[in-house]
């Protein structure tokens, strides 16, 4: 006797009413705007909080998504396209950070953090021509101490020390020994020289000025400079 070998045929799920289809796919739809609306729900106050908390903690992913949300919804802000830029150098690519930080500057070329951050892209994706041929364009056209000191730590970060400590001393005199970043820039390149002397006074002039900020005691505690009354010294540029 043959077995039987038809195949078994099992029975088909019942078919849905079309009221009941008509449930489901209103609720597909519901689905898909209630999502839709949440794309757009959160405000760019929001959205900048988030992603700045993400970055700061070191969640590149989720910056990346806040920040590049941020600029597809206001293409024209030059904060999104800064803080995408960011994200991009926190994730190591910084040909990306510089795309971002070029279409920032197109809208803000006065922001110093845009500027410096551009500065950093290019150099770390060590694109040197472009880079010197930026900084010194900025510092011929603005002469403002922001670009030189920029100019100065990309020169001695390449090793022209000479171009570096020009660049440092003009940003220095401009600033006429107001703030205490161009004593400090001075300080880390003399230390870098080995001129600890130098280096030593270029900090004590930056506690001269703000004695009180942590990076002006940890400069002076990193080149051994005791702190007390005789520790200020007033800037060579305000003499």
């Amino acid at each position: 006797m043959r077995a039987n070998t038809a195949p078994h045929h099992f029975p088909l799920a019942h078919p849905l009413s079309a009221p009941a289809r008509g449930i489901l796919i209103a609720v597909a739809l519901f689905c898909a705007g209630l999502t839709s609306c949440n794309s757009q729900s959160r405000t760019l106050p929001a959205i900048r909080t988030s992603g700045e908390y993400a970055l700061e903690h070191d969640d590149t992913e989720r910056a990346f998504a806040d920040f590049r949300e941020y600029t597809q919804r206001a293409p024209g802000a030059s904060y999104g396209h800064l803080m995408l830029g960011k994200t991009y150098l926190a994730k190591q690519m910084p040909a990306h950070a510089r795309e971002q930080f070029e279409l920032a500057y197109t809208n803000d070329p006065n922001n110093p953090d845009v500027v410096e951050s551009l500065a950093q892209a290019m150099y770390e994706d060590t694109e040197y021509d472009d880079l010197f041929r930026f900084l010194r364009q900025r510092t011929t056209e603005r002469n403002a101490s922001h670009d030189y000191l920029l100019l100065g730590r990309y020169s001695r970060l390449t090793g022209d020390s000479d171009a570096a400590l020009d660049a440092l001393l003009t940003a220095a005199r401009l600033d006429q020994g107001r703030s205490i970043r161009p004593q400090l820039e001075l300080a880390d390149f003399y230390e870098s020289i080995g001129k600890s002397g130098e280096a030593a006074r270029r900090a004590r002039m930056a506690y001269f000025i703000q004695p009180e900020d942590p990076r002006v005691k940890a400069a002076l505690t990193r080149l051994r400079v005791p702190i007390g009354a005789s520790t200020a010294l007033v800037p060579a540029e305000r003499q």
